[in-house]
């Protein structure tokens, strides 16, 4: 049996713009793992049982040696049957005989944290590809997120000819313990939040983006949480304005006495709130209780 991990992921800067060529400063969410084990199955089928935060079965799937169900596939399960046929394409020796997978998770998968990329890592790992192909296969995106999923420290993210560039960084701010993260429970699609602002993203120009990448450069050398809180609030006013949609702040939390920003496709999935106290309380009253805090999903650097 072989065992293979994979963590999830944050976008903190320039969501949206990373697919024009922007630099973003994404941080592996080292705490929040996805664990694949595969072994010999005795009997000549392919078996997938998908276990999450709770031990509790989410997904099981069993197809035979030509890659067939008994019964009616959903939509996630006809994808990972698609997965498994399209290594068998690439890979065939790795399916000579049966297999059982099993995967596990810390993190529950409608969080948004990365239970697609951390998946796509994973099955490359086994299957020693290419996750990246993978990911532009059956996902598309950026594909920021299946870097993050091996990645031990934060990374600079960005797209040039297609091709993606990384810088690995040693982002740990100061201020770390007055940085939140708020689940809104409202799982975004990226693909389709990608779709509905995709005709505004064409009038990007160049000088959005030249602010993008010094955003991005503020975040990391700022070393304040005062400054901080500005450089989340200039970001959100900035991508507000290249997608004509309200900050969440001014949408959803006015009265926050601090600085919030979305990570990723906005309206949904985390937010990240940053302030001088703790904002449980704020939150709970707003009716989001699920709360992390830095140290909770980042192993220390």
């Amino acid at each position: 049996m072989k065992s293979y991990h994979a963590h999830g992921k944050f976008l903190i800067t320039a969501e949206y713009l990373i697919l024009n060529g922007a630099r973003g400063l994404a941080i592996p969410l080292t705490k929040m793992k996805q664990t694949l084990t595969v072994s010999e199955h005795a009997e000549k089928t392919f078996q997938w049982t998908a276990l999450d935060h709770e031990a509790k079965v989410w997904l099981e799937l069993e197809l035979d040696m030509q890659f067939r169900a008994k019964r009616e596939l959903n939509l996630q399960e006809k994808l990972l049957q698609r997965m498994l046929q399209h290594l068998f394409q690439l890979k065939p020796k790795l399916f000579s005989q049966g297999l059982k997978f099993e995967t596990s998770m810390n993190f529950f998968p409608k969080w948004g944290m990365g239970s697609s990329s951390t998946l796509i890592s994973l099955i490359s790992q086994w299957a020693g590809v290419d996750g990246m192909i993978l990911q532009l296969k059956f996902f598309g995106g950026s594909g920021y997120d299946v870097v993050c999923a091996t990645a031990a420290n934060p990374i600079i993210y960005s797209l040039a000819q297609g091709k993606h560039q990384v810088s690995h960084v040693s982002w740990s701010p100061e201020f770390r313990e007055h940085l939140y993260f708020i689940y809104l429970g409202q799982k975004q699609n990226t693909r389709e939040s990608l779709t509905a602002v995709k005709e505004k993203l064409t009038k990007i120009s160049s000088d959005d983006m030249h602010l993008a990448n010094l955003v991005t450069r503020d975040f990391l050398k700022c070393n304040s949480l005062p400054q901080f809180q500005l450089l989340m609030m200039e970001h959100e006013r900035f991508i507000s304005s290249l997608i004509g949609l309200p900050t969440i702040q001014e949408e959803r939390f006015p009265e926050f006495p601090g600085a919030i920003k979305s990570l990723g496709a906005w309206g949904g999935d985390f937010i990240m709130a940053a302030c001088e106290f703790d904002p449980s309380d704020f939150f709970h009253d707003e009716g989001y209780g699920l709360i992390f805090k830095w140290d909770d999903l980042v192993e220390p650097i």
